[in-house]
C-alpha cells in the first residue's frame, strides 16, 4: 500500500433491511454487485434478518458472492443500556423506568432502541423542551409519534 491510499477517502454504505432486496430484479442485483466489487473506494455494510440469495446464473458469479456474512447477536441488556446512555451523556439523563422499557421494547434490536432514543430527542427538540430528565412521558409521547408514523406509511402504501 502505498502512502497516497492512505489519504484516499472511503466512501461506506450502510443499506439496512437487505432481505427486501428479494423484490429486485436479479439484473439490478447483479448491478449492485458490480457497483461494489469494482470501485476500491466504496464499501458496503448490509444488515438485515437474511441476504435474499437466488440460484445463479450459468455465466455469472452469484450476486451475494463477495459478501462476508457475519451473525450480529441481539444487544445484552447492558450493551442496550450503554446505547441509550452513552449518546447523551452530559445532555440528558433518562429515568431508570425509561431506560427498562426501552430495553423492553427493543428486545435487544440496536436499531430500535435507536429510533425511540432519536425520537425522544425530536419531540423535545420540536416542542423547545429543554430540561435535562427524560421520563416515562417523554418515552410515551415518542411510541405514540413513531405509531401515527407507522400507520401513515402503511395507509401510503394501501393507496
Amino acid at each position: 500500500m502505498c502512502s497516497s491510499d492512505l489519504l484516499r477517502p472511503i466512501l461506506v454504505f450502510q443499506i439496512d433491511e437487505i432481505a427486501l432486496l428479494r423484490e429486485f430484479h436479479p439484473d439490478t442485483k447483479l448491478g449492485l454487485r458490480a457497483a461494489f466489487v469494482n470501485q476500491q473506494q466504496a464499501r458496503v455494510i448490509l444488515s438485515g434478518p437474511y441476504i435474499p440469495k437466488l440460484p445463479a446464473v450459468d455465466t455469472m458469479s452469484p450476486w451475494w458472492n463477495f459478501f462476508r456474512e457475519i451473525e450480529v447477536l441481539p444487544l445484552t441488556p447492558s450493551e442496550a443500556k450503554r446505547l441509550i446512555i452513552e449518546p447523551v451523556r452530559g445532555l440528558f439523563k433518562f429515568d431508570a423506568e425509561v431506560i427498562e422499557e426501552i430495553i423492553a421494547r427493543a428486545e435487544g434490536r440496536p436499531l430500535k432502541v435507536q429510533t425511540l432514543c432519536a425520537e425522544i430527542l425530536r419531540q423535545r427538540y420540536q416542542k423547545r423542551v429543554w430540561r435535562k430528565r427524560l421520563t416515562r412521558a417523554d418515552l410515551a409521547a415518542a411510541v405514540s409519534s413513531l405509531a401515527l408514523a407507522a400507520q401513515g406509511v402503511k395507509d401510503e402504501a394501501r393507496a
